[in-house]
């Protein structure tokens, strides 16, 4: 774990671009299931301060979760490194709903700039950008949350702007 949390922070120190926004996280909490070890979110926190570059696509971070998982409730979140940030929530659900939906979501809310979407789930990213235009394509119906996988495709089909992903490794520790 620590050795993981070590390899972040030196990623992080390696990739400024990271760091642009983080100053306006200063003074807020930020909820984390690897507490109370040193986790991801301190190491964010610690480099609040740094400065933001425009000379690259604005990125979003993405998540999505639900307890108990699938039929709890559940929620999503997107925060752009400009400070916006979107965030809802279902009374019952799965942790992929969750997930799509907040990619849905930042998507739809950044139509018309360049953006990096640093994802954790596989099978979200996969949704968009490798499954559900085959699926289209051959006319699935009967796949598990292919409404919102064709509105997420929608919106993507609606760009004029490219999308880059970024994997993240979610709940380590």
């Amino acid at each position: 774990r620590d050795e993981v949390i070590e390899k972040y922070e030196r990623y992080l120190c390696e990739s400024p671009h990271l760091l642009d926004r983080l100053h306006e996280l200063r003074g807020k909490t930020l909820a984390c299931f690897c507490a109370p070890k040193r986790c991801h979110g301190d190491i964010l926190a610690a480099y609040a301060d740094k400065p933001r570059t425009k000379d690259r696509p604005m990125r979003i971070a993405t998540d999505g979760g639900c307890h108990p998982n699938p039929g709890g409730p559940g929620g999503w979140a997107w925060v752009g490194e400009d400070g916006t940030y979107g965030c809802g929530s279902f009374e019952s659900g799965t942790n992929n709903i969750a997930e799509l939906m907040a990619i849905k979501e930042a998507l739809a809310a950044h139509p018309d700039e360049p953006v990096t979407i640093v994802y954790d789930s596989q099978y979200a990213a996969n949704c968009v950008k490798d499954w559900g235009p085959k699926w289209r394509k051959r006319g699935e119906r009967d796949k598990a949350n292919l409404d919102l996988v064709f509105s997420i495709l929608d919106i993507v089909d609606d760009r004029r702007h490219p999308i880059e992903w970024v994997w993240v490794r979610g709940h380590i520790g």
